[in-house]
């Protein structure tokens, strides 16, 4: 049986202007699984991840958050403009109080996402994919069981999206964290996801689950195989896009 590391129990969120943003969710994801949520723009898929965050509370049902180390990453890479990239990636831990040997696990960190010989660069002098690869490293930092993806890439070129998708596929292989993606990618959800969950036009509910049944090892040759292409055209039917 696999260990529920976030819950989302039947959870509904209203706003005070009477927006209802999410109605009866119910998604459990698993030890170690990354679970990608598609759906309509302004469908909710931001706020199940501000519930998942602990940054805001559902008006019914419940979320059953887990009590272990979680980071998240958003779409704007968020680094200080007057730190380096190693005082970037050092910020969350220091602000958690969580310094134990952090100048080793920030050059660990910086290593893993291939910024070694930027490590005392600052952001303006970095591209757009450089600064990825730091707010990735900055979650990866706290050491998380649980990371919690905000549409990462989505303002990166193609090539620079595909390349940043294939190291986080090795980082997760690696270091075997369980994680939520919010995506308007379908193949990006495809590529990094284990199950997808597909949700219906505001007030958001589950209108599929698919699951994933690719290698799992992901490398950018998986793209180009007809499994690939069956499981995209399955959530792209859950979404409407084809029929």
């Amino acid at each position: 049986m696999v260990t529920a590391t976030l819950t989302f129990d039947a959870v509904g969120r209203t706003f005070p202007d009477l927006t209802e943003a999410l109605r009866d969710v119910t998604i459990a994801v698993g030890e170690s699984e990354l679970v990608a949520i598609v759906g309509p723009s302004g469908c909710g898929k931001s706020t199940l991840l501000r519930l998942a965050a602990g940054l805001d509370e559902p008006t019914s049902g419940r979320v059953v958050r887990p009590d272990v180390r979680t980071s998240v990453v958003f779409q704007d890479h968020s680094l200080m403009p007057w730190r380096t990239v190693r005082r970037n990636v050092a910020l969350v831990a220091e602000l958690a109080g969580d310094t134990d040997q952090l100048d080793t696990r920030v050059r660990n960190a910086v290593t893993q996402v291939g910024l070694d010989d930027a490590i005392d660069k600052y952001p303006r002098q970095l591209s757009g994919g450089m600064k990825m690869r730091a707010a990735l490293a900055r979650a990866l930092v706290t050491r998380p069981r649980l990371v919690l993806f905000d549409e990462p890439f989505g303002a990166l070129d193609h090539l620079t999206r595909i390349q940043l998708q294939c190291d986080l596929a090795a980082l997760r292989e690696r270091d075997g964290f369980a994680g939520i993606l919010i995506t308007h990618d379908i193949e990006e959800a495809v590529f990094l996801a284990d199950r997808i969950v597909v949700l219906g036009p505001r007030p958001a509910r589950v209108v599929a689950t698919i699951d994933v049944e690719l290698a799992s090892r992901r490398d950018a040759a998986v793209r180009y195989g007809a499994e690939f292409a069956h499981v995209c055209a399955r959530v792209a039917r859950a979404l409407g896009v084809i029929t």
